[in-house]
């Protein structure tokens, strides 16, 4: 039964990433053909100069974005071969996940493996890691922070960073499909998410029961 369960939550999870690839990489893909057209269409060199950056940025976002995937679904494959604990720690897998983005994070991590069940453990894993690709790509941080505490049935993760923060609602922004499909990885896993600013920082926190 147990191994049973772990299949299926890798499985919810793969489709889960299914569905947040295809929101990001088609909407990459779309712009680069409108760069593509643009480039296509510049009237002098210094035009054309500023539309071969913005395709290469734009290609980098995809590379790094695709990276991010394939070590979620790393993950996954943990999970699926295995009704034990993933191999590594949680805190390792962070680490690992931090090490891509540009700004200097700092982690301070005292949330025990035990306290999440599988599934919860690559849900998790896949909102730290959307976190950070928004670091990285929307922020233009320099640094940040990814924090976690926990009590017996509660739990909370706050990722930080100094970047250039967002105004209105950034759920209701258009294109933020990774910022929406935490939101709702959050909702189906019964967690609470917020992102607000706070002291000059973005502030992510996603929390499980009350801490006391």
């Amino acid at each position: 039964m147990e191994t049973e369960r772990s299949e299926k939550a890798a499985l919810e999870a793969r489709e889960q990433l299914a569905r947040e690839l295809h929101d990001g990489i088609a909407q990459s893909l779309f712009l680069l053909s409108v760069k593509a057209e643009k480039l296509e269409k510049g009237s002098n060199e210094k035009q054309q100069e500023q539309n071969i950056l913005s395709i290469r940025k734009t290609i980098h976002e995809v590379n790094r974005y695709v990276r991010q995937a394939i070590t979620n679904l790393r993950l996954d494959r943990d999970v699926s071969r295995s009704s034990a604990p993933m191999s590594s720690p949680l805190v390792e897998q962070v680490h690992v996940m931090a090490k891509d983005v540009r700004a200097q994070i700092n982690i301070q991590w005292e949330l025990k493996d035990h306290q999440l069940d599988e599934k919860e453990k690559v849900e998790l894993l896949a909102c730290i890691r959307e976190a950070l690709i928004n670091m990285n790509k929307y922020a233009s941080a320099t640094a940040g922070s990814i924090t976690a505490i926990g009590m017996s049935h509660s739990w909370k993760v706050t990722v930080k960073d100094n970047g250039k923060g967002f105004d209105g609602d950034p759920f209701a922004k258009k294109g933020k499909f990774g910022l929406r499909i935490m939101k709702e990885r959050c909702n189906e896993m019964g967690w609470i998410m917020n992102m607000y600013r706070e002291d000059r920082e973005t502030v992510v926190e996603i929390h499980k029961g009350a801490l006391t």
